[in-house]
């Protein structure tokens, strides 16, 4: 099992005054999103730093994906320790 933003395991307890007021909603925005299911973190596509597409346009990442994260995305130079 996940726990996370939806459960309320992990939240942002306070910003800082100096954050920018669109910020701060940019923020309560994804946070909502994270709570009701609107907004995925792990969203497609992606691809790795070999040109390899792991997800596709829109497709959301599952559990099983995330369970088994072992790359760098594009940009990223070099080679995860111990992957294949």
């Amino acid at each position: 099992m996940w726990w996370g933003v939806k459960e309320g395991a992990i939240d942002i307890v306070s910003i800082a005054e100096d954050v920018p007021a669109d910020t701060k909603a940019k923020i309560d925005e994804i946070k909502a999103g994270l709570k009701d299911g609107s907004f995925a973190i792990w969203k497609g596509p992606l691809v790795d730093n070999a040109g390899k597409t792991l997800l596709k346009k829109d497709e959301v990442a599952d559990d099983k994906f995330l369970s088994g994260v072992n790359f760098y995305v594009k940009g990223v130079e070099g080679k995860v320790p111990g992957a294949k």
